[in-house]
């Protein structure tokens, strides 16, 4: 499944036209989860998404990020953030998960700050 994930993600960086980014898909799997939580026939349902918060917090460890809030939607699926942090916590074998959060404006060097801070490159 990620390696499938990933190169769906290649092809689509190829063409900007069509650009899916992880957090598009990162978003439609939160809204599956939190959806599959709220149906009575949960047995049906939770053999197709119980895998969902592993997927997204071994994608989270290793270092892709994850959106918390549907800024779209003004939305934040609380059920699927557990979720995942709980799997976070659970992969790393540690129940304390650090959070680190950046807000400001547009072109305020948000993404620059982290990038220096953490040698990676948030976008």
């Amino acid at each position: 499944f990620l390696q499938s994930l990933k190169l769906l993600l290649e092809d689509s960086y190829r063409d900007q036209k069509t650009r899916i980014g992880l957090e598009h898909l990162f978003r439609e799997i939160g809204q599956m989860y939190e959806a599959a939580t709220c149906i009575n026939d949960k047995e049906h349902l939770k053999e197709f998404v119980r895998y969902f918060p592993n997927i997204a917090a071994r994608l989270l460890i290793d270092g892709h990020p994850l959106e918390l809030m549907d800024g779209d939607a003004a939305h934040v699926p609380i059920t699927w953030v557990k979720a995942v942090m709980r799997e976070v916590a659970g992969e790393l074998h540690d129940p304390k998960v650090l959070v680190l959060s950046i807000l400001g404006v547009q072109s305020s060097g948000k993404s620059t700050l982290l990038n220096t801070m953490f040698g990676i490159q948030f976008k």
